[in-house]
């Protein structure tokens, strides 16, 4: 069983390259931040695994935490943000504006073959207690 001190590890990253996204006031950091971010969230889940899967009732308990992040709407986007991203390359982010010290990203989707842009504001806050309730659950 390797140490929990990976996990911690992986949660830190990824508040890092959040931290850098809500921060950046540049078009191509937010891209590159935003994807760096997807791929440090999904890696908190690999490295739960790698550090207590040894553990009595680790499997019950990650089995039913999968099932709600399959039916979290904000965990299905980033996993499919991710998806995107990492095994095809595509950008999703497809334009954005920043005003009154936010940023609102445009995400590309595709729906009936037609590309349709839809909006989300990156709030720290939101994402940071969505992060903190899964934890405590």
């Amino acid at each position: 069983m390797r140490s929990f001190g990976i996990v911690d590890d992986k949660v830190k990253e990824a508040e890092f390259f959040l931290t850098q996204l809500t921060g950046c006031n540049n078009f191509f950091e937010a891209r590159c931040y935003s994807v760096a971010f997807a791929a440090a969230t999904r890696s908190i889940t690999f490295a739960l695994q790698a550090s207590l899967r040894d553990l009595p009732g680790f499997s019950h308990w990650y089995a039913a935490k999968q099932t709600q992040l399959k039916a979290d709407s904000l965990a299905r986007f980033f996993h499919d943000f991710r998806r995107v991203s990492h095994h095809i390359g595509e950008h999703v982010i497809g334009g954005g504006t920043f005003s009154a010290g936010k940023m609102l990203f445009y995400f590309r989707a595709k729906k009936g073959g037609q590309k349709r842009g839809h909006g989300l504001t990156l709030d720290k806050r939101d994402l940071t207690a969505r992060g903190r309730a899964w934890r405590e659950s």
